[in-house]
């Protein structure tokens, strides 16, 4: 069987404090059984580490999102891609292939990984070009894991005018440090994202307590296991 015939995505729900009717998933790619499922992290990477590779995924791609933006029609989605995609025409061309109405309903989200290697010339490791090409397009852009490998503060601010959105997940600095000294980072995210008009949310809430305390910092958007596990999406 090919590997890719066993692909699929489940949905994470997002949650906003002021639209509660809004219905967001983000799409969470898994391989196997659905019952028993995993984020298949050597298939992608060998399906990102090279072109060739890549346009198999991208076939994946083509076949399933507007599968789900078709079987959910009152849903806003998003879905994760690699750095290192940013590098492939077949990327943009699955892009290309989605209706104005169905990029209405899409996020890109920009995950933090490095790429392994770079089609063209850009400053540092990181593919303003490909960002704002993603926003002319007429999709919203999210920078994922704010603080993590180069999604960095400083790549925020210089890709800041193609972007909707920045996430942060609460779940991996809560192992290191207190509420107090996280708090502060979160407020100061927030006031960020609130004075460039962009959504802040905050990943890895797994109880009310946490919940509660970011209602009181002013955060309106929220996702986590207290919300809603990865569950199988209709396609």
């Amino acid at each position: 069987m090919n590997p890719k015939e066993k692909l699929f995505f489940v949905g994470q729900k997002i949650v906003s404090s002021d639209n509660c009717d809004q219905i967001e998933y983000e799409l969470l790619l898994r391989y196997g059984d659905p019952q028993n499922a995993h984020f298949p992290a050597e298939l992608y990477e060998h399906f990102v580490e090279s072109e060739e590779a890549y346009r198999e995924y991208a076939g994946f791609l083509n076949e399933s999102i507007p599968s789900i933006l078709h079987a959910n029609p009152g849903a806003l989605f998003s879905f994760n891609i690699d750095q290192q995609e940013l590098e492939y025409p077949e990327l943009f061309e699955f892009l290309d292939n989605l209706s104005e109405t169905q990029r209405q309903r899409l996020t890109i989200e920009l995950t933090e990984n490095a790429p392994i290697d770079h089609a063209g010339s850009y400053y540092a490791s990181y593919n303003i070009k490909a960002v704002k090409k993603i926003s002319d397009m007429g999709y919203k852009v999210a920078f994922d894991d704010i603080g993590s490998g180069i999604n960095t503060f400083g790549n925020l601010c210089l890709s800041k005018d193609y972007i909707s959105r920045v996430k942060w997940s609460y779940i991996n600095l809560s192992k290191y440090v207190s509420w107090d000294q996280s708090s502060g980072l979160i407020k100061f995210l927030s006031e960020f994202a609130d004075s460039n008009q962009l959504d802040f949310v905050v990943e890895g809430i797994e109880n009310k307590k946490t919940a509660d305390e970011l209602c009181r910092l002013g955060i309106k958007f929220f996702q986590g296991y207290l919300y809603s596990k990865p569950e199988v999406i209709a396609s």
